[in-house]
């Protein structure tokens, strides 16, 4: 039996959860998973579009919600609702990782701005409509992607990723016996023709 990999992409924002983001790019490889994002902060038309194609090629997508909204696209939106819509419009499989009282948080991790702190708290009632597991630390962060995704992963499969050595397709192996014989004889006829 193959063992699958899932490519998962993890959105966050960047300043105020670079700790935890590493922390889930250490743990998602022990669930069979492989994290991909962009870890800078992203602006810009090149990195939108480099977004997009991982969210595009990965299974799954997680994301991490501290006690920022997150950098604002010339539109007004952040880079990560921005993703979270991207993923949701593609049918990904979301898994949110909610703070449970982004509040209490240091305030230099927390949004500044009154608009910033309304636009967090509108973007935060939204995602409590999917899938979401709450933490309050590293601890109970691990604990939540532990329990959460492997669920995600039954609940919604994906193609995933498998070897080629571990992938069996009986409509290649055929052709591939068939071809192999083909090449034999063509062999046993040019070394018949170099005897004549």
């Amino acid at each position: 039996m193959s063992e699958k990999r899932y490519q998962v992409f993890v959105s966050a924002t960047y300043s105020d959860l670079q700790s935890e983001r590493r922390l889930l790019t250490q743990v998602l490889p022990s669930l069979g998973c492989m994290p991909c994002g962009l870890d800078l902060n992203p602006s810009g038309i090149s990195a939108w579009t480099a977004i997009k194609k991982l969210i595009d090629e990965s299974d799954y997508y997680i994301l991490l919600v501290g006690s920022r909204y997150g950098s604002l696209s010339p539109s007004g939106v952040s880079y990560t609702h921005m993703e979270y819509v991207y993923a949701a419009t593609k049918q990904k499989p979301i898994l949110v990782l909610l703070h449970d009282s982004p509040e209490t948080r240091p305030v230099e991790l927390q949004e500044q701005t009154p608009e910033g702190r309304l636009k967090l708290r509108d973007f935060r009632q939204l995602l409590q409509r999917g899938l979401t597991a709450s933490w309050s630390d590293e601890r109970s962060l691990e604990m939540a992607l532990r329990q959460q995704l492997p669920e995600l992963v039954r609940s919604r499969p994906m193609p995933g990723w498998v070897r080629a050595n571990q992938v069996s397709n009986p409509q290649l192996e055929r052709e591939n016996d068939a071809l192999k014989q083909r090449l034999a004889e063509l062999e046993r006829e040019q070394i018949g023709r170099a005897h004549v």
